[in-house]
């Protein structure tokens, strides 16, 4: 026994000796991207732990056994951190690139990288991101180009399909995903009505999906908030780009800004323009000749304006010295389309004729804002100051002419609704790093919206009255008038360990709605909204692990329901009756990252909704109008989970599953007068109508040459609650001019288990580059198809009931409003 012991300790001595016999000498040079020269004091953490920096020619050597293998991490105050992986008998030389971030400023020699809040970057149990080459290829795709496409295939985000840019973020309501650009809240960015968003993915830089307990510095949403970042405009050189494809044509061109005061000084800041306008003739021409032989996509003709969006951004950066710096942002973009419809009818005594006229323009505008200014190298001060305008208009007019045997009967549904939306918005933060991994951050805001609407309708609603019979209600909307002063302020303190193995962030917000409607003004109660989170890093450096890390996160979230625009002093809400959306929710995650740029996540997380506004329809008289509850409920719980690659050689991508159980409760919906219907729900619990179970995305992206990239998203999303149909009911009313009409309707109740069919999207896109040596000309040539399966499989939903023939409408048993054909697009992309 003592042979082998000392045997043991002779081979371990000989290992040791031996071991500088068997090492490499490794060197990394680090470059400075921005200004190509030598980056000296960058930060190299080795495989084992040591930390070693560059010297003055940004260079630093070092030996390591030959059998080493891990990844060493360069970093560099204020600049984006890098990775060089190291193989066992691998590379002996390296040269890494590093860029500023687009968090600081430049050509700033100390900044304060935590004083910033983490735009951009993936948070176990709070958020997860996009950076602009990721919304390259998963964004730039289709009949447009929109942020959205990505963000829609995100873990814990809904199925839409490719018409809606409106999902839901781990069953919340689809409406109360709110966005934040640069820190300045968009109520409505939003074209055609949410058919997709007014985000270009050139304009943007990352987009920061928060669906677990984020931060105290945002508000006004129960759901999800979409932190939008724009693009870092270059100051050494001036960009041009042209884009054409079968739908839309876009161009962007930027410019250095120089130093004004001194015209041989560096340039200080830079100014781009981009503009989009979108031509869907061609393919709704297409369509219309296809529907003779697709029956299914025969409602195509009945477009008469095809639908349009032309769009102007103008953004721009200056940097007036190393402590201050200026970012603007301006926007105007208008969409609209129009329909002409007209079917006549001839069945068994009944004669029909149909005439539909629709039209809608919105027109979209913003600026704002945003000075950075670091009055000492630990403090940030930003200030934040915005204005935007929204204008809608829908006019329909749909006209019916039912001949039942010998009655005639004339119906004309006319319906013009106007809504302009003003926003004012004003925003403080400050950052000061207090030394030793402490930092404290500070904000107040206030956001001032003004609405006008009106409603102008001869809408009917039929319903049974308690004797039985069955009347006819005329809808009434009050014209509006209103404003809402939003007042917010939070604090929040966050630690990092010196040592790395832990990070807490807790905070506390206040958020306030005083009320300013036409001849009356309320407010709500303020409400405080207290949020934990904590990170723990126990493992680091571990075979194949990088890191691990474990979450956890609590905190309560409020929101205002966009329905609170049109409340009418009629409506008898008073002083404290109106309320804040409110949330609770906590979170448990695990992260791991992998060698080789591999990363999994894994989050668990629960969601009790409590004083959710919904509206009713009751009986005044001989009309409907609308009345205002506060008590609305939601259980909420789920999981997701994703398995990324990052920055691949030849392939990258992600697949990421999510399931959800969404549960909500109207206690007022039985007082609503036309009964208990699917709308109207009933007295008990159910999944709303957006709700899905499972959610699954495959996204790759093969790269088999450097200029040639294939790009596949395929996806499985279960089906959404349908009524469960009942019998079809006659029945007799009198029409406004006195005549008796027999009409037709259907018992709808719900039930848990009614379901649509699943969803399976899947969208491809081959994109060929092509880059001329020593020039900066990039040229891109694509062609994408996206709903590839349409033409073989759609999911299937409830038929319609026509109310005066009481027959089954063709074609309406579609699940979503996809044509059911793939969306195939051409195009070319030249930049310089």
């Amino acid at each position: 026994m003592r042979f082998f012991r000392a045997l043991s300790v002779i081979l371990t001595a000989l290992v040791m000796v031996a071991a500088p016999l068997t090492a490499r000498d490794i060197k990394v040079s680090v470059m400075d991207g921005d200004l190509d020269e030598p980056l000296a004091g960058a930060s190299l953490r080795l495989p084992d732990g040591t930390e070693l920096q560059t010297d003055d020619d940004g260079t630093a050597g070092f030996s390591i056994p030959d059998e080493t293998r891990g990844e060493i991490r360069v970093s560099y105050p204020g600049y984006e951190g890098a990775r060089i992986l190291i193989k066992q008998d691998g590379a002996v030389s390296f040269t890494v690139t590093l860029h500023i971030s687009a968090e600081t400023l430049e050509n700033k020699e100390l900044v304060v990288e935590a004083s910033m809040p983490s735009s951009g970057r993936t948070q176990s149990g709070r958020s997860v991101s996009l950076d602009h080459e990721k919304l390259e290829y998963t964004a730039e795709i289709g009949l447009v180009e929109d942020v959205m496409t990505s963000v829609k295939l995100l873990p814990g985000v809904g199925y839409t399909g490719v018409f809606n840019a409106l999902p839901s973020i781990r069953g919340g309501v689809p409406g109360d995903l709110k966005a934040s650009l640069d820190g300045f809240y968009l109520d409505n960015p939003y074209h055609w009505g949410g058919g997709y968003s007014i985000f270009d993915p050139k304009t943007i830089e990352t987009a920061q999906l928060h669906h677990g307990v984020f931060s105290a510095r945002y508000s006004h949403t129960i759901s999800g908030l979409l932190e939008l970042t724009s693009r870092r405009l270059a100051v050494d050189h001036a960009e041009l780009g042209i884009n054409l494809s079968t739908s839309a044509a876009g161009f962007n061109v930027s410019h250095p800004l120089p130093d004004f005061s001194d015209t041989n000084a560096a340039n200080r800041g830079a100014v781009m323009i981009i503009g989009k306008i979108t031509y869907w003739e061609p393919f709704v021409y297409l369509a219309k000749q296809l529907s003779t032989v697709i029956k299914e996509i025969a409602p195509i003709n009945v477009v008469a304006v095809a639908p349009y969006i032309r769009s102007l951004n103008l953004l721009s950066n200056y940097r007036f010295s190393e402590d201050m710096e200026l970012d603007m942002n301006a926007y105007i973009g208008s969409d609209g389309i129009g329909l002409l419809y007209n079917n006549r009818s001839v069945q068994i005594n009944l004669l029909s004729n149909s005439e539909l006229k629709f039209t809608w323009d919105n027109l979209i505008c913003f600026f704002t804002s945003n000075l950075l200014f670091t009055p000492k190298p630990d403090m940030i001060i930003k200030a934040n100051l915005g204005v935007s305008y929204n204008s809608q208009l829908m006019e329909s007019e749909l006209s019916y002419e039912v001949m039942q045997g010998l009655t005639p009967i004339q119906t004309k549904n006319i319906q013009s609704y106007e809504n302009t939306t003003f926003g004012l918005q004003g925003r403080l933060d400050f950052d000061w790093d207090l030394k030793n991994g402490f930092l404290f951050s500070a904000g107040i805001e206030e956001l001032y919206r003004r609405w006008f609407e009106t409603v102008d309708t001869n809408s009917r609603i039929d319903a049974q009255t308690e004797s039985g019979e069955y009347e006819s209600f005329l809808r009434v909307f009050p014209d509006v008038n209103n404003g809402g002063l939003f007042s917010g302020a939070y604090t929040q303190l966050e630690y990092k360990d010196p040592a790395g193995y832990f990070d807490v962030e807790a905070g506390l917000r206040v958020d306030h709605l005083f009320f300013m409607g036409r001849n009356f003004i309320i407010q709500s109660l303020p409400v405080l909204n207290p949020r934990l989170n904590f990170e723990y890093y126990p493992l680091r450096n571990y075979g194949y692990i990088d890191l691990l890390t474990l979450s956890a996160g609590a905190g309560l979230f409020s929101s205002m329901n966009n329905n609170i625009a049109y409340i009418d002093k009629s409506y008898g809400i008073k002083d404290f009756d109106l309320k804040q959306n409110r949330s609770a929710a906590g979170v448990m995650g695990v992260k791991l990252d992998f060698l080789g740029n591999w990363t999994f996540t894994l989050e668990f997380y629960y969601k009790y909704i409590f004083d959710r506004a919904y509206t009713i329809n009751v009986a005044n008289e001989n009309t409907a109008v609308l009345r205002y509850n506060f008590d609305g409920e939601g259980r909420i719980y789920g999981f997701d989970l994703m398995l990324q690659k990052i920055d691949g050689r030849f392939i990258d991508g992600w697949i990421s599953y999510s399931f959800n159980y969404a549960y909500y409760h109207d206690p007022k919906s039985l007082e609503a007068f036309n009964g208990a219907t699917f709308e109207d729900r009933s007295n008990n619990w159910y999944f709303p109508s957006f709700h899905r179970f499972s959610n699954l995305n495959l996204i790759l992206n093969f790269k088999p040459l450097q200029n040639f990239n294939i790009y596949t998203r395929f996806g499985f999303a279960s089906g959404v609650p349908k009524p469960k149909l009942g019998e079809k009911i006659p029945y007799t009313i009198a029409q406004e001019d006195g005549t008796i009409v027999k009409k037709y309707k259907r018992v709808s109740t719900y039930s848990d288990s009614e379901r649509t069919s699943f969803a399976l999207p899947m969208d491809v896109k081959f994109s060929w580059f092509f880059f001329y040596p020593n020039k900066k000309v990039r040229t891109e040539v694509y062609l994408a198809v996206e709903n590839a399966l349409s033409l073989i499989y759609r999911p299937k939903g409830n038929t319609t009931l026509n109310p005066y023939t009481g027959e089954e409408e063709e074609g309406s048993s579609t699940a979503n409003f996809e044509l059911p054909i793939p969306m195939i697009s051409f195009g070319f992309k030249w930049s310089y």
